[in-house]
């Protein structure tokens, strides 16, 4: 089948592993329906899965140890009175 992008709801948590298949491409992070998920190009036919690591800081919150390079995304609920930064770490396991 090819390469398609899959959609994955992320958690308000600090941390947290998304299970994506091996080698898939983390694209963004925005919300749909106030609900916020990963988009990510994968390969279908990919059986092997690998875990993503995520960490979400509000504004304001501690970022020790984060960097440009680590940032993905923001989004924002309850019509912006809500809003969180995502920094994508890569594979994990």
């Amino acid at each position: 089948m090819g390469k398609t992008i899959w959609k994955v709801q992320l958690g308000i948590a600090d941390q947290q592993e998304v299970a994506l298949p091996k080698d898939s491409e983390v694209l963004t992070v925005q919300t749909q329906y106030e609900v916020p998920h990963v988009w990510a190009l994968v390969d279908n036919d990919e059986k092997e899965v690998e875990y993503h690591a995520f960490l979400i800081r509000g504004t304001g919150h501690d970022c020790s140890n984060l960097t440009k390079e680590d940032y993905l995304s923001t989004f924002m609920l309850r019509d912006g009175g809500f809003v969180a930064h995502v920094f994508y770490l890569g594979v994990v396991f």
